[in-house]
Formats: structure tokens, sequence, C-alpha cells
């Protein structure tokens, strides 16, 4: 006999639940507006991406942390953190839903879906975001897949709830699988949305901030050197090392120390460990993040104030994040839809 499964996207309303819904779809579209307007909006995405993979992966139930992901993707190795060790390679399916992300073809919310779907007279009149509880929640009972969890922010955006694909909003939940008639589901769901766009705003906040410090450092040196060069690399690889900068900025070993060192001097990376030219160096919010450094306490410092000649430094530098993410993206494999 077919179970008569509660339909997320018409709940029993309560205070609780209207409350969530507004904080949550507020704080969604905060993020939404704030990407849409950043210079910083690609590297975002791709770091953004990389959280939302890793809580994809919680959700299916692998042992693999967002930092071992960023060191990963950095080909940073970072401190106490083992090889990831699997007899599968859960991160396989995670360079093919980045080129999604890019994909600017526009689809309806029903494209793609791979259950048998008759939608409610009274469909378009429920919420979008609980539309897209019940959608995922018929996708993970059809099939048990960690695509299951990655497509969410995909189908918020083709139900408008958001005008880009935001990678950050991944909210799963087995207990959509496996106990369907939980009460909580729709206010856990709610809540770790809200979180992880919070978490979306937090990051962009940083980077923004990463972005006019290093401005203003190399407004100050008479001879940045390579300092510009190196706040790009940053922006789109968090994690370095002397031997990845010397890398990446085509110098010597010895030449990306002394910049890595000058960098952490004027606070705009964090060294974690004492490895000499093996040193890892991490942007400051990601220091704090993984447990390398603790988070100050008060009113954080000011950002420099927007200026003519700091302003031709912040041009130039916007200029070279874009060049680099060409170099970059033109690495990448073609999008899987």
């Amino acid at each position: 006999m077919h179970m008569a499964y509660p339909d997320l996207s018409d709940p029993l309303w309560n205070t609780a639940i209207v409350q969530l819904l507004v904080e949550t779809a507020t704080t969604i579209t905060r993020l939404d507006q704030r990407i849409s307007a950043s210079p910083v909006a690609s590297s975002w995405l791709n770091r953004a991406s990389w959280s939302g993979y890793a809580a994809a992966l919680a959700s299916q139930g692998h042992e693999i942390e967002e930092i071992d992901i960023f060191s990963r993707e950095c080909n940073v190795p970072l401190p106490s953190r083992s090889p990831i060790a699997t007899t599968s390679d859960p991160m396989a399916g995670l360079m093919a839903w980045q080129s999604r992300l890019h994909d600017g073809t526009r689809h309806h919310w029903s494209d793609g879906l791979t259950f048998p779907f008759e939608p409610p007279e009274s469909w378009s009149e429920r919420p979008a975001l609980l539309r897209a509880l019940e959608l995922q929640a018929r996708a993970a009972r059809h099939a048990a897949k960690l695509d299951i969890w990655l497509h969410l922010p995909f189908l918020l955006k083709r139900l408008g709830v958001s005008h880009i694909v935001l990678p950050v909003l991944v909210a799963g939940d087995k207990a959509l699988r496996l106990a369907p008639e939980d009460s909580g589901i729709t206010r856990r769901y709610l809540r770790r949305l809200a979180a992880a766009a919070k978490d979306g705003i937090a990051l962009l906040d940083a980077m923004e901030g990463d972005r006019m410090r290093f401005a203003a450092a190399i407004a100050r040196s008479h001879r940045p050197g390579k300092l510009g060069q190196l706040a790009v690399m940053l922006m789109r690889y968090p994690a370095t090392s002397p031997a990845r900068a010397a890398a990446e900025l085509d110098i010597g070993i010895s030449g990306a120390s002394k910049l890595l060192k000058r960098a952490a001097e004027q606070d705009l990376i964090v060294p974690i460990g004492d490895r000499h030219n093996w040193q890892v160096y991490l942007s400051p919010d990601l220091a704090v993040r993984f447990g390398f450094k603790q988070a100050s306490r008060g009113r954080p410092p000011a950002l420099p104030r927007s200026e003519p000649s700091l302003d031709t430094i912040l041009s130039a530098f916007d200029a070279e994040m874009e060049a680099f993410d060409r170099r970059i993206g033109a690495l990448a494999p073609s999008p899987q839809i």
C-alpha cells in the first residue's frame, strides 16, 4: 500500500513557521542582492560552492569536513588533517556541479524531475521555499543520491527565491527519506537555509574586506611587488604555502616566502604551523573558521575609506581578478545539465 506522505508545501501553520519563513526569505534576499553587486562575486561563488558541497556530503553521511575540501581544492595540506580515505570518491562530482553554477540557461522548476508529480491546484500560491522543500522531499524518497541535496540551490532559483544560484543554500535532511512524518522537518529546513544564507553574507563581508585591506596595503607600499597578484590568488584559493604561491605567481620559493611573510606582518593573511618553506597561510576568516585563530573581540577595525588612489588600485585589482577567473574558467569542463 502506498504511504500518504505529508505535503511539506502546505504545513500546519503556526507563528514559529511563519517567523522562520519570513526570516529565511529575507536573509536569502539580502545575500542575493549583495552578490549581484559585489566585485568579488565570482570568487565568492567558488568558495561558497566548496561549503555547499561539504554540507551535501554531510547530509549524505560522508565523513568529510569542509576544511578537507578547502585543503584539497587549494592543493595545500593543512596541519592536523589526515588525507581523505574512502573506498569511493565522493569529491568526483564537485567540478561538474561548479560548472553548472555558471550555466545561464533558463529552466522551469519542473525540468529534470526524476519522479512523477502533478502539482495541486493551489501550488503556485504556496511559498516558494516550501515548494522547494516538497520537491526535494519527493526526490529524496525517489533516490538516495548526493545530487538531491546539490540540486536545491538551482531549484530555489527556478522558483524565484533568488536571481542567481547561491551554492551555500544546501539543506539536506535524511529525515526526508527515513522519517518523512517527522514534524520538525520544516523548521529544521528553514533554520538551515537561514543559517547558510547568513554564513554566505559573512563570507562575502570577509572577502570584500580582504579586497579593501590588500588595496590599502598596496597603496601604502613604495614597492608592492607581487602583493596584488597574491591578493587575486587568495581570493580564489584562500589557503596557500610558499611552494604553492611560487608556482602560481611564477617566482622562486624564497621570494614567495618573503611575500607571504610580508602579507602576514600586515595581518592580510594568517600563518598556521611552523614549517619554514612549508609554512601554510590562510585568509583571516578561514583561520578563525577552522579553529587556527581565535575570533577578535569587540568592534572590528574600520575598513579603509575610498579615495582616488585607492579606487585606482581597486580597479586594477578587479581587472586582475577577472583575468584570473577567465584563465581558471578556461580549464573547467563543460556544464552538465
